[in-house]
C-alpha cells in the first residue's frame, strides 16, 4: 500500500489552491494529503479567508449526505465533481496543451485537500505525520511563519521556498535558529514552478484559474546535503529540476524577478497599469536598454563569484523549453520576444484586476525582497550596480519608501560581510 505524505502550503493566494491541485492530481509520483493553512499572518488577503468558507459550505453539504444516506460520490456528481483523472488534464495533456484548469469546488472536494486553521491542525492527530511545508510567499513573512508553526517543525523536516530571493535560505534558517536553537531542517530555495491566471471572475468571490508549468526550474539548498535532501519534492512541483551550485548562482539566474519591476515602474510612471496585461504595449528603447544595462551588472556579479554569465532571454526560454541555447551578444530583439512571450504571461495572468495599488504592492515585494539584496552584494563585491540601484531608487520614489534601508538587508539574517566573501570563494556554493 502506497504512503501517504502530508504537506502544509502556506501562501495568500490562488497559488496555494494551485499546489493543492497539482499535489493530489495524477500527474505526481507520490500521493500527498495537502493542508492550505489559513489565518498564520495579521494581514492575509480575503483570497484565503474566502477559501475557507467555501470549504466548510463543502464539507457542511458532504455530512448532510452522509446523516441523509447518501454516498459521497453521489454528492459528487450532483456537484458536478468526477473522481476519474479526466477531470483533470493527465500530465501528458498538460505538457500538450500547456496549462491546467484548476476549479476551486473541485480541488477543496478532494479528501486529500484540507483547509485549516492553526487551532484544526493542532488538533488533527495526523498532522505529527506532516514532515513537508512549501511556502510561497514573501521572504518578510517567514519570521511570522515561524512565530506561529515552529513548534510544528521537526528535525529533518523538508521546507521548500518558492519563488525565493537572494539568501531567502539563509533568512528562513537564521529566524528559525532564534526559535529552536539547533533544530536542523532541510531549506531549499526554488524559482516558481508555474504561473497561475485568472480564467473567470465570478460574482462571489469565486473564480477559476489555470495554471502554465515550466518545462525546468532552478534549485538551491542552504547546503548540498539539504539540496539532495530536498529533490524528492521539488521533482514534484516541476518536470525539470536543475540544481543550481549555490544560492547566488540560483538568485542570478532568475530574470523574473527583475523583469517584472522594470515593467511595473513603466506602467506607473506612465500612468499605463492597464497596460500590464500586455507587456508588448510597454516595451520601448528605454526599458529595454536598462534592463541590458542590468543584465550586464549582473553578468559582473556573477564573474566575480565564479558563476555563468546572466542572460535574461536564455533564462526566460528555458522556462518553457529545457533545450534553449545561449544567445551570444546581447540582443534587444530576442530579449523583447523573450518578454512579451514568457515574461508577459505572468502579467496577462492578471488581466481585470490591476490597480494602481497592486502594482505598488507587487513593486514593493520584487524590490524591497529581491533587488535591494543583489545590489548589497555588488556593494561587498565591489561591482558597480548603477542601474539596478536606479530602479530601486525609482521605486523608492513611487512608493514613498527608502528601499535601501527598508528592504532586505543582508545582515538582517545572519550574514555577514566576511561569510558572503567566503561564500565567493567557494564559488558561490555557500556550502
Amino acid at each position: 500500500m502506497q504512503s501517504v505524505s502530508q504537506i502544509c502550503l502556506v501562501g495568500d493566494g490562488p497559488v496555494v489552491l494551485a499546489l493543492a491541485e497539482l499535489l493530489t492530481s495524477d500527474r505526481v509520483s507520490y500521493k500527498f494529503t495537502a493542508r492550505i493553512l489559513v489565518d498564520l499572518f495579521p494581514s492575509e488577503s480575503a483570497f484565503l479567508g474566502d477559501l475557507k468558507k467555501q470549504y466548510q459550505v463543502l464539507q457542511q453539504q458532504e455530512e448532510s449526505s452522509i446523516k441523509g444516506g447518501r454516498h459521497s460520490r453521489r454528492v459528487r456528481a450532483e456537484a458536478g465533481v468526477s473522481d476519474t483523472p479526466a477531470a483533470f488534464l493527465s500530465g501528458l495533456e498538460a505538457a500538450l496543451n500547456g496549462s491546467v484548469p484548476v476549479e476551486p469546488r473541485r480541488v477543496l472536494l478532494r479528501q486529500d485537500v484540507l483547509v485549516q486553521n492553526l487551532e484544526e491542525f493542532e488538533n488533527d492527530n495526523s498532522r505529527e505525520l506532516t514532515q513537508s511545508f512549501v511556502l510561497a510567499c514573501s521572504a518578510t513573512a517567514y519570521g511570522a511563519f515561524l512565530d506561529r508553526m515552529h513548534p510544528y517543525l521537526s528535525e529533518g523536516s523538508t521546507v521548500i521556498l518558492l519563488g525565493a530571493p537572494l539568501f531567502a535560505a539563509y533568512e528562513f534558517k537564521y529566524q528559525l535558529a532564534k526559535r529552536c536553537p539547533g533544530m536542523q531542517v532541510n531549506v531549499l530555495e526554488m524559482d516558481e514552478p508555474f504561473s497561475v491566471a485568472v480564467v473567470q471572475q465570478a460574482e462571489g468571490g469565486v473564480a477559476r484559474y489555470q495554471t502554465t508549468p515550466c518545462s525546468r526550474a532552478n534549485v538551491a539548498g542552504a547546503t548540498l546535503n539539504e539540496t539532495r535532501r530536498s529533490l524528492w519534492l521539488a521533482s514534484q512541483l516541476c518536470p525539470e529540476i536543475i540544481p543550481a551550485s549555490g544560492l547566488i548562482e540560483r538568485a542570478l539566474l532568475d530574470a523574473q524577478s527583475v523583469l517584472r519591476p522594470v515593467f511595473l515602474l513603466s506602467a506607473l510612471f506612465g500612468a499605463r497599469v492597464d497596460y500590464l496585461s500586455d507587456v508588448s504595449r510597454l516595451l520601448n528603447r528605454a526599458n529595454l536598454s536598462l534592463l541590458v544595462e542590468i543584465e550586464q551588472e549582473l553578468s559582473a556579479l556573477a564573474q566575480a563569484v565564479h558563476s555563468q554569465p546572466v542572460d535574461f532571454a536564455r533564462s526566460l526560454r528555458e522556462e518553457v523549453d529545457v533545450r534553449s541555447e545561449a544567445q551570444g551578444p546581447v540582443c534587444d530583439v530576442t530579449l523583447a520576444e523573450a518578454i512579451v512571450s514568457i515574461a508577459g504571461r505572468w502579467f496577462a495572468g492578471h488581466a481585470g484586476l490591476w490597480s494602481y495599488p497592486l502594482a505598488q504592492q507587487y513593486l514593493a515585494l520584487y524590490v524591497g525582497d529581491y533587488l535591494v539584496p543583489l545590489a548589497q552584494l555588488g556593494q561587498l563585491l565591489g561591482v558597480k550596480t548603477d542601474a539596478l540601484n536606479s530602479v530601486i531608487t525609482l521605486a523608492g520614489a513611487v512608493n514613498g519608501v527608502d528601499y535601501q534601508t527598508a528592504g532586505r538587508r543582508l545582515p538582517g539574517f545572519g550574514l555577514s560581510r566576511q561569510s558572503v566573501l567566503d561564500m565567493t570563494m567557494s564559488h558561490g556554493l555557500g556550502y
